[in-house]
């Protein structure tokens, strides 16, 4: 099977909060994400932890840390990060891993929070 890499845009990503079977991973690092909140229906996974956690976290190690179903080798899964550059990168490295089905958000999360797509706010959050 081919993989099916894209950018995917802002009507994409409002779907995508509404399907389960569409995993939304936010790779920024978790001080970010509690300055600036998260798409709803997120997880936050940092870069640098990407590869381990979907490789070495069992189903269950994963769905108790994130509340999601750990995603299969074909879960559809959309990355996104503040600026769009790490999110690409992580594109890469699934397809190293042997992931079928991911994509780049191509719409920084800076434009998003501008162009109202809701976020959800993080505790304890540093900056209003």
């Amino acid at each position: 099977m081919s993989e099916e890499s894209y950018d995917v845009g802002y009507s994409d990503i409002l779907r995508a909060q509404k399907d389960r079977d569409i995993l939304i991973i936010d790779v920024r690092e978790k001080e970010e994400i509690g300055e600036t909140g998260k798409i709803p229906g997120s997880i936050n996974i940092p870069m640098s932890d990407v590869e381990n956690t979907l490789i070495n976290f069992s189903n269950k190690d994963f769905k108790n840390k994130f509340n999601k179903e750990k995603p299969s080798k074909n879960t559809k899964i959309i990355f996104c990060c503040r600026a769009g550059r790490r999110s690409g990168i992580i594109q890469k490295q699934m397809q190293k891993l042997g992931y079928k089905k991911y994509n780049n958000l191509k719409i920084p999360i800076i434009i998003l929070e501008d162009g109202g797509i809701g976020k959800e706010e993080v505790k304890n959050k540093s900056k209003c």
